[in-house]
């Protein structure tokens, strides 16, 4: 039989030369992968599999890595945008297991055995347990850091008063912030316990970068610039940059009072929803600060049905001091006898919600933070009644669900994609008939020269005795 012409083509020896990292020619006494090979490669497959299900689940999460962005910044204490990192080394990890496999692949095409080098052995196996330990601190954090409401908008710093007038010129109906209250007892907004990524505390006061917001006097807490930063350090990847006037304003943007925001809100026709944040216990407003808030909420003189009621805390004495006010319920169960009317919940407890039952019951949900407009896609399409968004800009531009396909569209792509699906299992089993066809002629042909090839003997054994038999009649 004559060599496996394979081990001998170029292409051969430069895909085994990549795949094994060796630069000589594959010898030509082994042909087989061995077992153990065998068993890389499935490792291999499932090293692709991981690294593009990652991929998978890095993209769904952009829409939730600010948090994450927040959560290192807490525990780190610096402020960086992760998004382009995770792309990169998700993107070269699935391109490097696809290569891989690739050229596995094709070497077996070329009839050539499986020899995987120790370094891309150690690679293999640093990618999967990169990918395991990722899935389980994502399952870890996403229980218990990863639910915190907040809007932070990609045009105006978060939490200040240029932040509503983006909002209100995006046509949203609610305005969503945080509430501190100051050594003083002035609520105001702020979502971070300390100072040192939205403001310049770090110059203003240096010796207190560390210390917690409300610690704060509202004198002090005036001098504080709340703009400047994000002129430095843009919170979201790819977000467009600033107009003149617009970077203007950000950069002589303050830290507000919650007495400041409700007004401004009045004047735009915006409700207001905030989360309300207990100050340390040390704090003189420690266990007041639900009544020094609502006082304020009261003394503004804004009317009560304009303020969305977030704090479970001290509620039933809110209700009774402002009953006009609407009371938002950031849970599903363990509410009072009084049937909540307004859920606002995180987007990821969709599964959980009866949303049909719901509106049945006149209750409206809100989910929160939605920015991608496949996840606000999904929402629509569930009947959600309304999202909290950092990106109001791009998804006030949706008119309609994206990938929303009609009917009849949807059962020509179905009928089409299982007629293309039955032709290519019929295309494989008739090519695998054929290759089976064309290895058994081969063997009838290799077993017919190979009894020409035996025979022969037995036809020169006879000529001898025709020979003799031509003598003998010569000599008769």
């Amino acid at each position: 039989m004559g060599e496996s012409p394979g081990c001998c083509s170029v292409w051969a020896h430069c895909l085994h030369c990549l795949y094994s990292c060796h630069w000589k020619k594959c010898p030509k006494d082994r042909t087989q992968t061995n077992q153990c090979e065998c068993i890389w490669f499935g490792l291999l497959f499932l090293t692709f599999l991981l690294s593009l299900g990652w991929l998978y689940v890095v993209l769904i999460l952009l829409n939730d890595l600010h948090n994450f962005n927040e959560f290192l910044f807490q525990h780190w204490g610096h402020w960086m945008d992760w998004s382009p990192a995770f792309l990169l080394v998700i993107s070269l990890l699935v391109t490097y297991a696809s290569l891989l496999l690739l050229l596995a692949l094709l070497l077996r095409l070329c009839g050539q055995p499986l020899c995987l080098h120790t370094a891309h052995k150690v690679l293999l196996l640093l990618i999967i347990l990169l990918v395991a330990a990722g899935l389980v601190g994502l399952e870890v954090q996403w229980r218990q850091e990863w639910h915190s409401l907040r809007l932070s908008l990609q045009l105006a710093p978060e939490n200040t008063l240029m932040s509503l007038r983006k909002t209100a010129e995006c046509g949203a109906v609610v305005f969503e912030t945080d509430v501190m209250v100051s050594s003083d007892g002035i609520p105001f907004l702020m979502h971070d316990e300390r100072l040192t990524r939205t403001t310049d505390v770090a110059s203003v006061f240096p010796h207190r970068v560390n210390s917690h917001s409300s610690d704060f006097s509202w004198t002090e807490l005036k001098r504080l610039n709340a703009g400047a930063w994000f002129l430095q350090r843009r919170p979201f990847w790819g977000a467009k940059q600033l107009s003149g006037p617009d970077r203007k304003d950000a950069e002589n943007q303050t830290v507000p009072a919650l007495e400041e925001l409700l007004k401004e809100a009045e004047a735009r026709n915006l409700s207001v929803m905030f989360d309300l944040r207990r100050p340390p216990r040390n704090h003189t407003y420690h266990d007041t600060f639900v009544n020094q808030t609502l006082e304020t909420v009261l003394s503004s003189g804004v009317p009560q049905a304009m303020v969305l009621w977030l704090p479970d805390e001290d509620r039933a004495h809110v209700q009774q001091r402002a009953p006009q006010m609407r009371q938002i319920y950031g849970h599903l169960g363990g509410h009072s006898t009084e049937r909540p009317q307004f859920l606002n919940l995180p987007y990821q407890d969709l599964p959980l919600l009866d949303i049909k039952a719901l509106h049945q019951d006149n209750v409206s949900v809100n989910l929160f933070v939605v920015n991608k407009p496949w996840l606000f896609s999904l929402l629509w399409c569930a009947g959600v009644d309304s999202v909290t968004t950092n990106d109001c800009q791009l998804l006030q531009q949706m008119r309609y669900p994206v990938w929303l396909i009609p009917p009849q569209t949807y059962l020509m792509m179905w009928i089409i994609t299982n007629c293309v699906s039955i032709l290519l299992l019929l295309w494989t089993f008739l090519l695998q008939r054929l290759r089976n066809s064309s290895a058994a002629d081969q063997d009838q042909r290799f077993h017919n020269g190979v009894n020409v090839l035996s025979s022969t003997p037995t036809s020169q054994s006879l000529r001898p005795v025709c020979i003799g038999q031509q003598q003998g009649r010569q000599n008769g």
